[in-house]
């Protein structure tokens, strides 16, 4: 009986030796799961981090080209695009809408400070060109330019750049530099600056749209729109000159255009809107080089007056008559306006009024003739008596009535100021209020 109570004590002690070992191995248990779903937490985001290296956004401007093992598969338009995750697959985005390369190779160089101030008020360094620092352009007559260049551009397959090792617009870049090189070697340097600028850059497209196109094995994968020349520079040293030469290319354009439209606006207002018939245009205008077919005559309705000078100087006789009728026609038309319509017209009426006046005075001439040989004394006696009356009522005719008798007689020619007044304001009323 004595035995029992030990062996419960024995039991209570062996529990209480193994209780902290149970509790480091439920602690131990705990951590191994808290960590277990670390991880697996881990494992997920770095699956669902991989997953999404599949997704690509593709922007409105941009298409997407789809590989996959490195091989194009399919062109993804713009939006969110779905793909095997990298390395597996890739989507590369291309830039689509129209975008600009600049080029300044051929430009000087310019410090913070010469960025501030025109190009005129600029010292060259040195006083001349210096190759290290400045960029230039040697023309086919061995002079200089100074010029940037832009070049505006599309792709129009987007697989087109991938073949590309770099950037697309460094490959431009260059193929812009060398083609500008060769467009420049066989044009003047005023050539460019003048007349066949844009044949040069023309020259430059077409170019380097060739080139791009035999290093993408296609025709216009990337088309170029156009290439502009937005600066234009003579060297410094030499710029106050060719300004000077410049500004006075420019008066003498301002100038003819100022002559040729005043000489527009005289003849115009001299001959009308056909003025061009009777004496051809003014040398330069846009439309000079207008065709005026010849008529049956062989008389083309172009200068007419000219082309009648011409005859009389090459004396064809029935040339210049077929001509002078022609001008006469013109004339009198209905085409011909203006100051020469109006002087026309005036030349009529009094064509028509001193003809109406002849044939008046020649019908009283007639009558007065059926009466002199009727009787002669007669009609003298009485056109006396209508000059002597002509002569009496005249208000500018001062007259003086004389006695003749035996006694002396003074007469004064000394006019009364007056009365000469008078005398004149009274003829400008007679004049005022005859008919016109």
């Amino acid at each position: 009986m004595a035995e029992e109570p030990n062996r419960t004590n024995d039991a209570e002690s062996a529990e209480q030796a193994e209780q902290p070992g149970k509790v480091a191995d439920q602690s131990l248990t705990g951590a191994l799961r808290a960590s277990f779903r670390l991880l697996t937490l881990i494992l997920i985001i770095i699956v669902l981090a991989y997953l999404w290296t599949g997704i690509t956004t593709v922007q409105p401007h941009e298409k997407g080209v789809v590989r996959i093992f490195g091989r194009i598969q399919r062109i993804a338009p713009h939006g969110l695009d779905i793909n095997l995750p990298f390395p597996l697959g890739k989507v590369d985005r291309v830039h689509v809408s129209p975008q600009t390369v600049e080029v300044g190779d051929f430009w000087m160089y310019e410090s913070p400070e010469d960025k501030t101030k025109p190009l005129h008020q600029r010292v060259a360094g040195g006083g001349a060109l210096r190759p290290a620092w400045d960029g230039a352009l040697m023309t086919g007559d061995r002079n200089l330019l100074h010029v940037r260049l832009a070049c505006r551009y599309e792709v129009r397959d987007p697989a087109a750049g991938l073949f590309v090792s770099g950037d697309l617009n460094s490959l431009l870049r260059d193929l812009i530099c060398r083609a500008a090189v060769q467009a420049a070697a066989i044009r003047t340097a005023d050539g460019i600056a003048r007349i066949e600028g844009n044949a040069f850059l023309d020259e430059i497209k077409t170019r380097v749209q060739e080139q791009f196109n035999s290093l993408a094995g296609g025709h216009d994968k990337v088309r170029i729109i156009e290439i502009t020349m937005p600066q234009f520079s003579w060297p410094l040293a030499a710029l106050p000159t060719f300004s000077d030469v410049t500004l006075a290319a420019s008066n003498v354009v301002t100038m003819r255009e100022d002559a040729r439209g005043f000489a527009n606006k005289q003849l115009g207002q001299m001959a009308g809107s056909n003025y061009a018939v009777l004496v051809g245009l003014p040398y330069g205008s846009s439309d000079r080089k207008r065709t005026a077919l010849p008529g049956e005559d062989g008389i083309a309705d172009d200068d007419l007056i000219g082309q009648y000078e011409r005859a009389v100087e090459n004396k064809d006789a029935d040339l210049a008559a077929k001509l002078q009728i022609r001008i006469d026609e013109f004339l009198l038309g209905d085409q011909v306006s203006g100051e020469v319509s109006r002087i026309i017209n005036s030349a009529g009426a009094d064509l028509s009024r001193v003809f109406q006046s002849v044939k008046g005075r020649y019908s009283a001439y007639e009558k007065l003739l059926a009466v002199y040989r009727i009787a002669p004394d007669f009609l003298i006696q009485r056109l006396w008596a209508d000059v002597y009356e002509d002569i009496l009522n005249s208000p500018g005719i001062e007259k003086y009535f004389l006695l003749f008798n035996d006694g002396k007689t003074v007469l004064r020619i000394n006019r009364d100021p007056a009365i000469a007044r008078q005398r004149l304001r009274d003829i400008i009323r007679e004049e005022t209020a005859k008919p016109k």
